[in-house]
């Protein structure tokens, strides 16, 4: 079997590549029952919990809004913490200046 990649495939940088797969010389087909221990071992293998990319999601999201806040105009507030911190630097250098008659 012969694959080649085509200029509609999404990796544009394989287009030139071929992958040739030839056998080793075994049957062309797979066993039609696995052996017994294969099938203890699988049942008795416990898989870990299929990763749901929450934290990603969760980045790319605030990600496009902070691009949707850019293009409209809107200012997207930081959190929080990050407000209340630059909020206490203002004040800072607020009554700094009034101080120093500035």
């Amino acid at each position: 079997m012969v694959v080649t990649a085509t200029a509609a495939e999404p990796y544009p940088n394989l287009r030139q590549c071929r992958v040739v797969i030839r056998g080793n010389g075994g049957p062309a087909t797979p066993p039609v029952q696995l052996p017994t221990e294969c099938q203890v071992a699988a049942e008795q293998v416990q898989l870990p919990p299929l990763y749901d990319f929450a934290t990603e999601k969760r980045v790319l999201a605030e990600h496009e809004q902070r691009q949707q806040a850019a293009t409209s105009g809107v200012t997207v507030t930081a959190s929080s913490s990050s407000s209340t911190k630059s909020a206490t630097k203002s004040d800072m250098f607020a009554k700094m200046k009034s101080a120093l008659g500035i």
